[in-house]
């Protein structure tokens, strides 16, 4: 799955939860779980949704740091384009 926005990191960090609940709860059908083991298992979701959201931060900024680029590439030919203007009408008149 391809992360590009936020929302996309949370849907797949609810469906690996949902994920995770299911198998442990069918890990542990009959047993009673302790809260160590259950503390131990939020700590590893917990690390995996840290890299999630690490990784969905970076493409974000590489994201916004192409549109950037690209405006920045729009303003110069801007600029570029309103020279010619100036210096063309300076011809004529």
């Amino acid at each position: 799955m391809d992360i590009k926005t936020v929302q996309d990191a949370l849907k797949l960090q609810q469906e690996l939860n949902a994920k995770l609940i299911q198998q442990f709860e069918t890990l542990h059908k009959g047993r009673k779980i302790t809260v160590a083991a259950l503390l131990k298992e939020k700590e590893k979701e917990l690390t995996r949704v840290q890299k999630d959201v690490e990784i969905v931060t970076r493409e974000r900024d590489q994201a916004i740091s192409r549109w950037d680029q690209r405006i920045e590439q729009r303003k110069a030919a801007l600029v570029k384009l309103e020279a010619e203007i100036a210096a063309l009408k300076k011809q004529v008149g």
